[in-house]
């Protein structure tokens, strides 16, 4: 699927983004004043559900920034999340192999296109330029709406959410606890160094 201009400011215009456009480390330098809004494409719905892990992806963002070493916390999916650009091209899922998958894989593949759009957050737009980094965030969620609408295909619209909103619990909890042991660990030493230094 071809990238063009005006995915831009429907990313940077809708409300659906808005939690994740908010988390970012930063902004556009200059958006045109539109006379009415954009219309989002088919593709990229249903806006809930792109709405539901743009608030995850920024919860998760706000949780990193309050960690001690964000990066020593290794990703859940490793390379595989690692993010893709596309500068001129939206990447599609083919609907034959999504329909051959299992549901594990399903829900494999919804994880980890979540965890590579947080990746994606906290890569500034560098060399590669606003438009590239946005058209790697919208490919991400033109996957998480494919693999929606085939859990949905299976199980129809209750079942479908559902299973999103327990990955994005998964994506959401991964890693906190060591995390937060990790903490405790750090805490612990820093008060027994004080301890014997007076």
């Amino acid at each position: 699927m071809e990238f063009i201009i005006d995915y831009l400011l429907v990313f940077w215009h809708l409300p659906w983004s808005a939690p994740l456009r908010a988390a970012l480390p930063w902004q556009p330098e200059w958006l045109p004043t539109l006379a009415e809004p954009p219309v989002a494409p088919a593709w990229l719905r249903p806006l809930s559900v792109q709405r539901w892990v743009g608030q995850a992806v920024a919860a998760r963002l706000a949780w990193l920034q309050r960690q001690p070493e964000p990066d020593a916390i290794p990703p859940r999916f490793g390379s595989e999340s690692f993010p893709e650009w596309h500068p001129f091209h939206l990447g599609t899922y083919g609907w034959r192999e999504l329909h051959a998958l299992s549901a594990v894989s399903l829900r494999w593949l919804l994880g980890m296109e979540v965890e590579r759009l947080c990746r994606l957050a906290r890569t500034p737009p560098g060399e590669l330029g606003v438009s590239g980094w946005v058209a790697a965030c919208l490919a991400v969620c033109l996957h998480v709406s494919q693999l929606y609408h085939e859990l949905r295909r299976r199980y129809r619209t209750r079942r479908a959410r559902q299973i999103v909103r327990e990955e994005l619990a998964a994506f959401l909890t991964w890693g906190v606890a060591e995390a937060e042991a990790a903490a405790a660990r750090h805490a612990e030493a820093s008060g027994r160094r004080r301890y014997t230094a007076t």
